[in-house]
């Protein structure tokens, strides 16, 4: 399930504080104020299937500089980890390291956030199914239109699904696979030309010619004239 940068960043302006808001006095406050934030955060927000662990100060390993969120429902992995902490002005803020929003010292924003994100995952969970049932559909009429002509012209033949189109794989009659890639956009288009190419492939193999389409060669190209 992939996530679009806009909309996490819709969901950001939506959740978090623009302004800075809650600040402690010292830096020496922060290490005992996360500890007791993230027990708060899991009592508070216990419907949500997160968990912490802490970056610890690498000088002295008792001082935690940042409490970190594992999100563990989300599937994408850009966006499955979190950080509070405290910025140079010991101001309390939340981040991804790509976007920043301030906290105001409760887990008000944080419940908002992650309602949203809940939201957001179902939205695309949704699309998605809606988006595979409509490949499947016209898979299917791939399937069957190209066996309709797999019956009256005598060839073998499979299909595979791919995220962009139908890989339709034909046994042409002499030795080779014919692999035809159509696109789910045009697929109806596409299928009005196959039953042809098969045909006249069939048809140049009888005849000794074979083929196969390269990428883009470096060869001494000529226009006709």
């Amino acid at each position: 399930m992939a996530i679009s940068k806009k909309k996490m960043k819709n969901i950001f302006e939506e959740s978090f504080l623009n302004e800075k808001s809650f600040q402690i006095s010292a830096p020496s406050e922060r290490s005992n104020f996360l500890k007791e934030f993230a027990e708060k955060i899991k009592s508070e927000l216990s419907e949500f299937d997160i968990h912490f662990t802490f970056t610890k100060n690498k000088d002295d390993i008792n001082q935690i500089t940042q409490a970190v969120i594992h999100n563990n429902s989300c599937t994408d992995w850009n966006y499955k980890t979190y950080y509070i902490g405290f910025d140079k002005d010991n101001f309390l803020k939340f981040s991804d390291y790509r976007m920043v929003g301030y906290l105001s010292g409760t887990t008000e924003e944080l419940r908002l956030f992650f309602n949203k994100f809940k939201e957001l995952e179902k939205e695309i969970k949704f699309a998605e199914e809606k988006t595979t049932k409509l490949k499947n559909l016209k898979t299917k009429a791939v399937e069957a239109s190209i066996n309709e002509i797999a019956k009256e012209d005598g060839f073998e033949y499979a299909v595979v699904q791919s995220p962009i189109r139908v890989n339709l794989y034909i046994k042409l009659e002499i030795k080779d696979i014919l692999v035809i890639h159509i696109p789910y956009k045009s697929f109806q288009e596409s299928l009005t030309k196959v039953r042809m190419t098969i045909k006249i492939i069939n048809e140049l193999q009888k005849e000794g010619i074979s083929f196969k389409i390269e990428g883009k060669k470096r060869l001494h190209w000529k226009k006709g004239i």
